[in-house]
């Protein structure tokens, strides 16, 4: 899934229909597709043990009105006394030592993702790149939009090159 979602290969051009390897949202079927999915479906049963492990996961879960889980929604309305209980509840929560180092390990993996340069897997451009920019830019000949165009980045981009934002080592 890395690499399909590193190298784009869903667009025009591509030959993925899903944005992100292995998550269908946002896909639109048409009702031909959705009747031929029914069909399939059709005279599967869960075996016992799996409709066991259903039951108990839904155990307590509150349905809306149609009947239907509502996590999604109510994550997106949750009222701020909600929020502090919820947050008050996990406060003083004991965990166990091979929780708290996954934890650690996440955390740690979140303060060093920020990349500089080539070394970030996202960027579209090289340090020779830089270093045309930062010449376009000291002899003023071309505005910050244009010299973004030409090496298809943004004018944020080009501006946080210059003000030093980015790319400082250079």
């Amino acid at each position: 899934m890395y690499i399909v979602n590193l190298y784009s290969t869903y667009s025009c051009t591509g030959y993925n229909n899903c944005k992100f390897a292995g998550n269908r949202l946002g896909i639109k079927l048409s009702e031909e597709t959705k009747e031929k999915i029914g069909k399939s479906n059709l005279g599967f049963k869960h075996t016992e043990e799996t409709k066991k492990l259903i039951s108990k996961k839904l155990t307590g879960r509150k349905l809306s009105k149609e009947g239907k889980d509502n996590r999604l929604n109510n994550k997106k309305t949750l009222s701020l006394e909600t929020k502090i209980r919820m947050s008050l509840a996990q406060k003083g929560k004991k965990r166990s030592e091979e929780t708290k180092e996954k934890m650690r390990e996440i955390q740690q993996i979140r303060k060093n993702r920020r990349f500089e340069g080539i070394k970030d897997f996202f960027s579209k451009l090289t340090e020779k790149d830089v270093l045309k920019i930062k010449i376009l830019l000291s002899e003023n000949i071309l505005t910050q939009l244009e010299i973004g165009k030409i090496f298809n980045v943004s004018d944020t981009t080009i501006s946080h090159i210059k003000n030093g934002k980015k790319w400082k080592h250079i």
